[in-house]
């Protein structure tokens, strides 16, 4: 797929939280350019987002079952009765609230519970797991939907739990392109994609679960021409520790002269579920489960000079918009 340059800026952003003035400009005639010359702290909020290109080749996975336990599991749901089941689990949650996920609830649901819901789906399943150990036992489901001949959505489930109640759930889902050789491209411009996953898009655990405790952004990789042509996740996450909710959008970063650029709206998406007011967070603020693999992450006061008032109060009302950091703020530049 062929990148492309931001070409709209309908809002321009100025916080006040080091002492700025706040405006807001409304022109869609506006293109990126003018705000070349703002301060490296200066975050700017752009619409109509770009289409963007492909990610990280990955793997994609063989069908696999494997059973290390006696508990008992429901039938096998035939394979257009466990998609329509797929599609009424992302549509409605399982008519629950996050941290609970497709009706299982940290703290509160038994293995059999999370068995009973995820175990139907095993027959769509690519790879689907469950053991037994010493003083703990797990659970992984992970579903390839296909779109067409070469398009697929990636769904994952993993959950732990300890003396029979689930302790966390890990949720996964991204679109992808397959490629030769059983690899695949993670795509960040699908629209369908966006649509299919909506219940857990920015606008709406914004909207329904209000302001963030933190909000941090980070850069997996430099930023360099050679990354970009191929690979250059640009990451969100925001952390409701209270509420046990952990959340990390990966889209795709577009550098448009001496500004990166990231549209969520068709995000990838993450989901780390526990316990309400379990989840205690190490010193560096951010989530153990992410710190560790591409730090460091930067909070959004630091890199965007915007509140996480202010970034709530933007994005839980408008889906499709984008936000602008200036590259000086990450590695390679």
């Amino acid at each position: 797929m062929k990148q492309t340059e931001a070409v709209i800026l309908i809002g321009i952003l100025l916080t006040t939280t080091s002492g700025g003035c706040g405006v807001i400009v409304e022109s869609p005639g506006l293109s990126v350019s003018p705000v070349q010359q703002l301060s490296p702290t200066t975050s700017t909020i752009i619409t109509t987002q770009t289409p963007t290109a492909t990610s990280t080749l990955i793997r994609t996975p063989t069908h696999t079952t494997t059973l290390t336990s006696t508990m008992p599991f429901p039938p096998t749901l035939p394979t257009e009765e466990a998609n329509i089941r797929l599609h009424e689990l992302l549509s409605n949650n399982g008519n629950c609230r996050l941290p609970c996920l497709w009706g299982i609830t940290p703290g509160e649901s038994t293995d059999q519970n999370a068995l009973d819901i995820l175990a139907p789906l095993r027959g769509i399943s690519v790879y689907w797991y469950y053991g037994t150990h010493s003083n703990y036992s797990d659970g992984d489901i992970e579903i390839d939907y296909p779109v067409d001949d070469i398009n697929y959505y990636n769904f994952n489930v993993v959950f732990i739990s300890e003396s029979n109640t689930i302790k966390s759930i890990y949720f996964w889902a991204g679109a992808y392109k397959a490629v030769a050789e059983g690899g695949a491209l993670g795509i960040y411009d699908s629209k369908e994609f966006g649509e299919t996953t909506n219940i857990f898009s920015l606008a709406n655990i914004l909207s329904k679960y209000g302001v963030p405790d933190s909000i941090y952004l980070s850069m997996v990789h430099d930023l360099n021409p050679a990354s970009l042509d191929y690979s250059n996740p640009f990451e969100w996450v925001l952390q409701y520790p209270d509420q046990g909710i952990f959340v990390k959008y990966t889209m795709k970063a577009q550098l448009d002269g001496e500004h990166v650029i990231g549209c969520p709206a068709n995000a990838e998406i993450e989901l780390r579920l526990v316990r309400r007011g379990e989840s205690n967070l190490p010193p560096t603020g951010i989530t153990k489960t992410w710190a560790r693999d591409f730090p460091p992450y930067k909070s959004i006061d630091k890199v965007a000079n915007m509140s996480k008032e202010h970034f709530h109060q933007i994005f839980s009302k408008a889906p499709d918009q984008c936000l602008v950091t200036l590259a000086s703020q990450w590695p390679g530049r």
